[in-house]
């Protein structure tokens, strides 16, 4: 009730407030047909100020001045609810455009005190930074898995009474899912799943005895495993998030996301960086579905599960 309480008053409160990030969707076309979007009957407008999620809440804007705005009244909103917001726990994080010249960050004030500025922050449990780079997530979910296979490694790993399938397993159920955590919803480059892939193939290593002086190489060490590789644990991970964000309401905000882009603004030529959207065409030309009517196929949630698991 409370963070429909603040999003109601944040309504009323930024009716003035023009410069909020305004997202261009429509989900009755196709996912990668982008001249959908320049449709003026189909397409709708929806601007987000605030993304709420439990007791978290992050306010965005595309405009120095108008975040302040919005925090002023999110600041009122919380005053009227009888709530405090802690300054020393709230973090600004600038994204400048992609400019040869970056402005710089603006300050931001919150009950007269400025708000810390920071390159980075982790809000449900993943690394945002001012880069949107996931080198930093990466490294993070390297940290988790290490540091989850090192406190197994005395009462588990190393015991020869133990049965390596017995090992495996625990090993998909307790380390692999802290080293590929929130890898369904993220931009990875190549340089990331080789890392990723190189301390999945380290640990299954250890796991199954096996030595470099051996020369095994990396296939057969998954299939001595019977793991599949991190590539394609995410690929499926990030195919069934697609068709979890599919099957949503229109009204809710990931899938207006999902299926829209940014109102103003343009992608410069030459050389991209990935968009999301990118990298699930890739995995499903990979897995054999058909980028054009997979709609169809994601509807069915257990046929969609059965058509990128194999």
């Amino acid at each position: 009730l409370f963070t429909l309480y603040l999003a109601a008053v944040l309504e009323v409160l930024g009716t003035n407030l023009s410069k909020s990030v305004y997202i261009r969707t429509r989900s009755d076309g196709k996912l990668f047909n982008r001249a959908r979007l320049k449709s003026s009957t189909k397409t709708k407008e929806i601007c987000v100020r605030d993304l709420l999620y439990a007791d978290d809440s992050a306010l965005v804007s595309t405009d120095p001045d108008e975040i302040q705005e919005i925090v002023k009244h999110f600041a009122m909103a919380s005053t009227m609810f009888g709530l405090t917001i802690n300054v020393s726990k709230t973090e600004l994080l600038y994204q400048p455009p992609l400019l040869d010249q970056q402005p710089p960050c603006p300050d931001v004030l919150l009950n007269g005190r400025m708000l810390a500025q920071a390159e980075s922050f982790v809000y449900l449990g993943s690394a945002v930074t001012s880069t949107n780079s996931s080198d930093l997530e990466v490294d993070r979910r390297i940290q988790a898995a290490s540091k989850a296979f090192g406190s197994l490694y005395q009462r588990l790993w190393s015991r020869h009474d133990i049965k390596r399938t017995t090992k495996v397993k625990v090993y998909n159920a307790a380390v692999q899912p802290a080293l590929l955590y929130s890898t369904e919803c993220i931009i990875l480059y190549r340089r990331h799943i080789k890392k990723l892939t190189r301390i999945q193939l380290r640990h299954l290593r250890q796991i199954l005895g096996i030595h470099w002086q051996e020369r095994v190489p990396d296939v057969e060490v998954l299939r001595r495993a019977q793991t599949p590789s991190v590539e394609a644990l995410i690929a499926a991970s990030q195919l069934r998030w697609a068709g979890h964000v599919h099957r949503m309401p229109d009204s809710r905000l990931p899938k207006a996301v999902f299926y829209g882009e940014l109102s103003v603004g343009s992608r410069k030529h030459g050389g991209q960086k990935l968009r999301f959207k990118d990298v699930l065409k890739r995995h499903m030309k990979k897995a054999n579905i058909n980028p054009d009517n997979w709609e169809q196929v994601a509807s069915d949630r257990k046929k969609w599960r059965t058509s990128h698991d194999q």
